[in-house]
């Protein structure tokens, strides 16, 4: 049986078009609105219910079919699977900053978490605000009211940490300074910590030469030292930041800027 949706796209909502459709769909899921053995409406059927493109509901149904929580069956459509949603591990929340100049690596970052906590049985929803305008603070709050587990944030600001503490929920943070007297509150992640792991996977990889990518005004660690000692040369590549996009268009201006930067690169080989 096909049911309809309940919840609605906010075009105010920091977050992508895909992120809205992706998680109302989940938590529609997890919350029990649809139960296992239901069939969600169609990819073309959606699209008219939320104002959205068929693109933005078929990649939706798509992402929900890759991390377990429906099945797509041919002449059927995407039947929710009562295996994930009965041993759901827990709720993850990613709390990311709309910044032009680290939206591309903000997004990787976001990208690989959520594919590796999905595939752990994890929900994973995301919220994205912009540090200078307090904007998402309220959709932050609204998340943290369905009580997530842990908060994953990177970047964040006073504010949103705040918020956090109010809530008292877990929470890891992702580069950054965190003031001496929060630290005890929070696990933290600093990529300095990793350069010796990414420098023994370069190893097991065989890598001779590595191209370090450094955003312009992101304080990235240097692993030349690191890797010269197991004996791999190294260089590095600076992205220009750009001021003055919005955070899609910050992260395809980068992606280009970075291709751009590797092909003048002295090494024609990247690792």
């Amino acid at each position: 049986m096909t049911i309809a949706v309940p919840f609605s796209v906010n075009r105010d909502d920091k977050r992508s078009l895909l992120v809205q459709v992706t998680d109302g769909l989940k938590e529609a899921i997890v919350s029990g609105f649809y139960k296992p053995g239901d069939t969600l409406p169609s990819y073309r059927a959606l699209a008219p219910m939320l104002g959205v493109s068929r693109i933005v509901t078929e990649a939706a149904l798509r992402r929900l079919a890759d991390e377990g929580f429906v099945e797509s069956r041919p002449r059927i459509g995407s039947v929710v699977m009562a295996r994930d949603v009965n041993a759901l591990r827990g709720r993850v929340l990613f709390v990311l900053p709309d910044v032009d100049a680290c939206s591309y690596h903000v997004t990787m970052i976001a990208d690989s978490l959520r594919h590796r906590l999905c595939a752990a049985g994890y929900a994973f929803s995301t919220v994205i605000f912009s540090p200078d305008k307090r904007i998402g603070l309220t959709f932050l709050k609204h998340e943290l009211a369905r009580t997530p587990d842990v908060v994953i944030a990177i970047y964040s600001t006073a504010a949103v940490r705040r918020c956090l503490r109010a809530a008292g929920v877990r929470s890891v943070y992702i580069y950054g300074s965190i003031p001496k007297k929060e630290r005890s509150r929070w696990v933290r992640f600093s990529a300095g910590e990793a350069v010796g792991d990414f420098a023994d996977h370069c190893v097991r990889a065989k890598a001779k030469r590595v191209m370090q990518v450094r955003f312009e005004g992101n304080d990235t660690p240097d692993a030349k030292a690191t890797l010269a000692r197991r004996g791999i040369r190294c260089g590095w590549i600076i992205v220009p930041r750009m001021d003055g996009l919005g955070r899609y268009e910050g992260i395809e201006r980068s992606a280009y800027n970075l291709f751009l930067a590797l092909q003048r690169s002295a090494f024609p080989d990247v690792f």
